[in-house]
């Protein structure tokens, strides 16, 4: 999955390539677009298995082109299998609010040992704890309708100006406890 956000006058997309032997070549399934008013392919994530039904996943962030555009973008989770007629607008689950919400995504794997995989959301102009401090939200999988980012679990950073957030991954099981 590779992004191309465009330049906020050209609307951005987020291209899959599928799985050949030939490396690269072959078509490469396009995701753009629902609104003119986000950029998708900003942040592109393989989610893991969201679904837990043995077929990986992907999210894409398509964050408001401004702050003025909070009800539009988002992060976009669609479920696999990705085929040629897939859009945006097709996504299983959406993630949606200010805070510049799909600029950072990452799947982490299965953190809470439900059974489906979970992802992250970067957040790192979040304010709630002082200016730009920054915060990473969790949606935990299953992941099926629209969310707003107040709603969902969230660690925030105390020190102004860090941008907690600006960089998200899942390590895997760090501790060995069993979960990611």
């Amino acid at each position: 999955v590779a992004g191309a956000p465009g330049d906020g006058t050209i609307l951005g997309a987020a291209y899959v390539r599928l799985g050949q032997t030939a490396p690269l070549s072959g078509p490469w399934i396009e995701l753009s677009a629902e609104s003119s008013l986000s950029q998708p392919g900003r942040a592109v994530a393989a989610a893991g298995d969201v679904n837990a039904d043995g077929i990986d996943d992907l999210i894409i962030g398509a964050p408001p082109l401004s702050a003025l555009t909070t009800d539009e973008g988002g992060a976009y989770v669609l479920l696999g299998p990705i085929t040629a007629s897939r859009s945006l607008a097709t996504a299983t689950g959406r993630v949606g609010g200010g805070e510049d919400v799909g600029t950072v995504v990452a799947g982490v794997g299965d953190t809470d040992g439900d059974g489906y995989d979970d992802i992250v959301l970067g957040l790192p102009t979040c304010d709630d704890g002082g200016p730009n401090t920054g915060a990473v939200a969790l949606v935990p999988g299953p992941v099926a309708g629209v969310y707003d980012v107040d709603s969902l679990s969230r660690f925030h950073n105390a020190v102004e100006t860090s941008q907690l957030g600006s960089a998200v991954s899942g390590p895997g099981d760090v501790d060995g406890d069993g979960l990611d």
